[in-house]
Formats: structure tokens, sequence, C-alpha cells
């Protein structure tokens, strides 16, 4: 499987925003990618980063429940709601296998951000379950990635489905949150 590859067009759009990340390479490794950044390289392109995140990459998220995570803490402490685990918990599980699947594969500065959650929370877990959420990669494209997520609880899949989170640079994000929040309109 072979990753994004930024080409020679759109190496110009890079430039005017180095922080992006391009992530190159085929699952048993770069391979003849090495000419083509080589090639980058030579032209003085100083962007044309090179990652290789393997397809199949994993990472794993374990959480015990306990009261702060039931669902009746979320809909306005309603007591007649059972306490169980809540699905805005269970995809936070979910989104933080994601990020620890990829962070070791990024530069001091970067991170990435979640752009899409599509879910579903099938079984109930009470109170002391013990919740593990896993995340696999399944695609790189550009910045983006995405990954097939899923929740156990010790006895059986309480949760699963998809993941997309996009590369971010945070200095950039930083300077757009001041710039944008600066007067106070927001």
């Amino acid at each position: 499987m072979r990753y994004a590859l930024w080409r020679r067009r759109e190496l110009s759009r890079a430039a005017r925003a180095r922080s992006h990340v391009t992530f190159l390479g085929t699952q048993a490794g770069l391979g003849a990618l090495d000419d083509e950044v080589a090639k980058a390289l030579a032209a003085g392109d100083s962007t044309a980063l090179v990652r290789t995140i393997p397809r199949g990459t994993q990472g794993s998220f374990t959480i015990v429940v306990s009261p702060e995570h039931l669902a009746n803490r979320f809909k306005k402490k309603d007591a007649t709601l059972p306490a169980v685990l809540s699905t805005p918990i269970m995809i936070m599980t979910m989104e933080n296998a994601a990020l620890n699947a990829i962070n070791l594969y990024f530069e001091a500065g970067e991170s990435t951000v979640d752009t899409r959650v599509d879910v579903s929370h099938i079984v109930a877990t009470p109170v002391a379950g013990r919740i593990v959420a896993v995340a696999e990669l399944t695609s790189v494209a550009g910045r983006r990635i995405e990954f097939a997520v899923r929740a156990m609880d010790g006895v059986e899949e309480i949760g699963g489905g998809t993941h997309g989170r996009v590369v971010i640079d945070l200095r950039k994000l930083c300077e757009h949150l001041t710039a944008t929040f600066a007067d106070g309109a927001h």
C-alpha cells in the first residue's frame, strides 16, 4: 500500500505552510519512494518530510469505569439513567487509543486533532468495568489519518466504528486561536 506523496505542484503549497507533514511510504518501507524524496530535497524542497506509519499500526487506551464516567453524569445529572459508561467517555477512550498508535511518529510541536468519529455504542458497562479501546491505522492521505476503532469490556465488544485525525502544527494552531479570539468577539 502506498501512502500520500506530495507531487511537485503540491510542494509550493507546502512551502507556504511549512508545518504540514507528508507521510510517504509503503507498508513494507520506503522502497522506491526514496528516489522521489531525494529529488525533492535536491531541488531545494526542505518540506519533503518522510515518515512511514505502517498500515495496521495499533494503539490502546484503558480505563476503569468510575462514577465520573457514567451516563447519568452527562445528561443533566439525570438520576433515572442507569449507572453505566457514557458514550462520550467510550469515544474518548477510542480517540486516545488512536493518538497512542501514532504519537511516536511525530516531531516536537506536532500532534493530531480529531476530525471525525463514527461509532456505535452497543453494550452497557457498569461501574468498575475495565474498558480497553484499540485503534488500528487503516489509511493515511496527506495529513489525514484514518482508524478502525473498538472498545471491549473484558467480556465482549461494547462499541466500534471509524475515527479520523489530522496532523497539526501546535504553534500555528495557537497563533490561529490567538488571532481569532484576541478581539473577544467570539
